[in-house]
């Protein structure tokens, strides 16, 4: 009964949605313009169903003759661009078979040898080369092969799609919303911050149907540290890895002066490290950033349920999983409980050199190309 009664206001929900294409805001569109019961809130986003974009056209179109009627040709000019602008969104959704396979691996790889040869998926739009293009060569000095998994377009894809990532803080009753489910945020502030969360969705959703155990998310602005060094690096330290792991950082960032950071060493590994404790001296905080990370299928589900959002992916992550205290009366987060970070001895020195950070210090044994390529978040670049 609970599924069917989640369903069926799913269903209300995009009726409505579908009613809402003559107002002109995007908060028209949201999620929260309904109350939704507590039971369909985190983690049922896998119960919506994505329109076929056929059906997508025809509601866009009868939602544009519900439009004040003037009897002007310029009116009637306006109604056809609207309707262009409508098909053009049926045809940005995100598509279950949205992804370039991997090239074929042409040498050895330590990676590979954990998540397969189609493990790595990188995050990148799919009307833009450019940022793949650049971060796959640089990886593939590793031996790393991406395969392309198409990023949500934040300038073309349904309000509704994005909603499933983060909802929006343009929306009425977000804040009323995210509180009463006690998840940090009060939406996202862009669409561009949606579209990333619900990125990061799809590659998990994504990732939960592979035959390997493991999958490595990437973002489309990921360099190696000391690729020379890296794959046999890597091997050495997987090797450490204790079973219980589900989660393996390779990239994240901390927020703050480096000089109040604790990251406490817990394996050594030669060239690379593992922390499991990250934070300062008033506790345990798991730090953001989600330009790579290891995921093993037996954790996907409790990620997948803290969508949709109401911050930034990395927030949302950081916020509403790894910092939260497990309920049984210990001082354990999750994060302590079910992940590890891999950075490197003089990592954050050498990435310091190259890279000026957006969102704090940067750790890891990947980093970010903030200098090089601009934000998909704030569309900047570091200097």
């Amino acid at each position: 009964m609970h599924l069917v009664s989640c369903w069926h206001v799913l269903s209300i929900l995009g009726f409505l949605l579908r009613h809402a294409v003559a107002r002109e805001d995007d908060q028209a569109s949201s999620p929260l313009d309904l109350e939704l019961p507590s039971a369909c809130s985190a983690g049922e986003s896998l119960l919506q169903t994505t329109r076929s974009l056929s059906e997508q056209a025809r509601h866009g179109t009868s939602g544009l003759h519900r439009h004040t009627r003037k009897a002007s040709h310029t009116r009637r000019a306006s109604h056809g661009a609207h309707h262009r602008s409508e098909a053009q969104t049926a045809t940005c959704e995100p598509r279950p078979d949205g992804i370039v396979p991997a090239e074929p691996l042409a040498t050895q790889s330590s990676l590979h040898d954990v998540v397969g040869p189609d493990g790595v998926l990188m995050l990148s739009l799919q009307r833009d080369s450019s940022r793949f293009d650049y971060s796959a060569e640089d990886i593939g000095k590793a031996g790393i092969k991406p395969s392309k998994f198409f990023a949500t377009d934040a300038s073309c894809t349904s309000q509704e799609t994005l909603n499933k990532g983060c909802v929006s803080q343009k929306a009425d009753t977000s804040k009323e919303w995210c509180s009463k489910l006690k998840k940090t945020g009060d939406g996202c502030g862009s669409k561009a911050e949606q579209a990333i969360g619900d990125s990061h969705r799809r590659a998990l959703e994504y990732a939960a149907t592979r035959k390997e155990d493991w999958t490595l998310i990437l973002e489309d602005d990921t360099l190696l540290v000391r690729p020379e060094r890296w794959d046999e690096a890597f091997a050495r330290a997987w090797k450490k890895v204790p079973a219980e792991t589900q989660v393996v950082r390779l990239s994240w960032c901390m927020p703050g002066n480096k000089s109040q950071i604790i990251q406490p060493d817990f394996v050594d590994a030669g060239d690379f490290k593992m922390v499991q404790w990250a934070g300062y001296s008033t506790g345990y905080r798991a730090g953001g950033c989600t330009g790579a990370y290891l995921v093993h299928r037996t954790v996907i589900p409790e990620m997948l349920g803290v969508f949709p959002c109401c911050c930034p992916v990395d927030c949302c992550l950081e916020n509403d999983l790894y910092n939260r205290v497990s309920g049984d009366g210990k001082s354990e987060t999750r994060g302590m409980a079910m992940m590890l970070s891999m950075d490197g001895w003089g990592a954050q020195e050498y990435i310091e050199e190259r890279e000026k950070s957006f969102w704090g210090v940067q750790y890891g044994v990947m980093m970010q190309a903030s200098s090089q390529l601009k934000s998909t978040r704030t569309g900047t670049i570091m200097k």
